[in-house]
């Protein structure tokens, strides 16, 4: 099974009741899509900031586990679109639309699996197509953490720009790009998803190439090329510049 994690996501500011109201939600809609399936929902990440909890799955149904997945990604298009949600089953229906309810009270609600991600914005109401979400091949430079090897190898980077934890997912046979990699600064390319409006990265999937970053020495910025060597009685920068202005003035 090449995955088997939901992750779901509460942007902006998120206070503990918020924190504990939306975790309690998410887990009432992951048991009624996980009806008839044997399985444990363990807990595999959280983050800070916009809160964000991602849980494994532990089972030896690996179809029913695919469904859930499947059908996780199915409420949040269905959210993210305004669409009607196309479960039989009455309990799903209402977990989802209790999820949807969080999204006026916060920026915005993240459903994310392996395989796809959707997000609610704007008290749930439809974005206009300046601000939609992208999903584009680029490449988000940051340090590598928190890599699990679990049914597929998943790291979260770092962002440098944003300092916001990034999911990354390797295809089958990338772990050899992720040796010795924790802990390191890594230029990732792959297909990114990005946030609306800010153009935050979110998720890298389709990963092409990891590039790992050498790294920088306290005080390298002294053998900076060009820098100038000064010494006491030479003008100062700002002298040089003032002259420089009155010159051209």
């Amino acid at each position: 099974m090449s995955g088997n994690t939901l992750t779901f996501e509460l942007g902006g500011e998120v206070k503990i009741d918020d924190l504990e109201n939306g975790v309690a939600r998410f887990r009432r809609l992951v048991a009624a899509l996980a009806t008839g399936v044997a399985v444990t929902w363990v807990v595999e990440d959280l983050h800070t900031g916009s809160a964000t909890i991602t849980v494994r799955a532990e089972s030896s149904d690996d179809v029913g586990v695919e469904r859930i997945l499947e059908d996780y990604a199915m409420v949040g298009q269905s959210l993210a679109e305004g669409e009607p949600l196309q479960f039989a089953q009455s309990n799903v229906t209402k977990a989802a639309n209790d999820i949807a309810l969080l999204a006026k009270s916060h920026e915005y609600i993240r459903f994310e699996t392996p395989y796809t991600d959707y997000t609610i914005y704007r008290n749930g109401t439809a974005l206009e197509e300046s601000d939609s979400p992208r999903t584009t091949l680029g490449v988000v430079t940051g340090t590598v953490q928190t890599l699990s090897s679990r049914a597929g190898l998943r790291f979260n980077l770092y962002d440098t720009i944003h300092d916001k934890s990034v999911r990354c997912y390797l295809n089958p046979g990338q772990e050899e790009l992720m040796r010795e990699a924790w802990g390191r600064q890594a230029r990732v390319t792959g297909t990114i998803s990005r946030e609306a409006g800010s153009g935050r990265p979110t998720v890298i999937r389709d990963i092409l190439k990891i590039e790992l970053l050498e790294e920088v020495q306290p005080g390298s910025y002294k053998l900076a090329k060009g820098a100038v060597p000064w010494k006491r009685g030479d003008m100062l920068p700002e002298e040089a510049i003032r002259r420089i202005r009155d010159r051209s003035a």
